[in-house]
């Protein structure tokens, strides 16, 4: 199986990021919109405590649930700026591979999109408290330094041809 190009994995795996985003999407909102109501509306949180704590016996839920006004409007933005982050970084890595998939490989276009993945990525490791998703930030940045010396080999290359 070829690996960049048409019919390849990278073609594949733009596809599989295109649908990704459509599915956190429509996720995010249905959960937002679920937990919102849960949270601010007494009678369906009291059913929908009751029903988790017939579920598993735990009284996580009763403690979210417990929490004061202002803390729950704190977290509502909290994970909507993560939905949103995520949303961006999944249509970048689409992008990239839509790159790849097009055979634009060595290109400024991809070092800036790399370069782009790995700060957002960034950010969301530390809104996640995520120490792999920071090492993987940092691989990135390495990443991009390669794309980058490569795009500068490539460009010289293409000058001599």
């Amino acid at each position: 199986m070829k690996y960049l190009g048409k019919n390849s994995l990278s073609s594949v795996l733009s596809e599989l990021f295109h649908v990704a985003w459509w599915v956190v999407l429509y996720l995010s909102v249905f959960f937002v919109v679920v937990f919102a109501i849960t949270l601010f509306y007494k009678p369906f949180g009291d059913a929908i405590a009751n029903h988790i704590r017939n579920m598993n016996g735990t009284t996580t839920w009763d403690k979210i649930y417990g929490w004061n006004i202002f803390v729950k409007i704190i977290v509502l933005p909290y994970f909507a700026v993560l939905v949103i982050l995520l949303e961006l970084l999944i249509k970048k890595i689409q992008e990239l591979f839509t790159n790849f998939k097009n055979d634009v490989v060595f290109n400024k276009k991809n070092v800036v999109i790399i370069s782009r993945i790995s700060k957002m990525s960034i950010v969301f490791s530390i809104l996640t408290f995520s120490l792999s998703s920071l090492l993987l930030s940092i691989f990135m940045f390495i990443l991009c330094e390669i794309v980058k010396k490569g795009t500068t080999l490539q460009e010289e290359h293409d000058f001599t041809v």
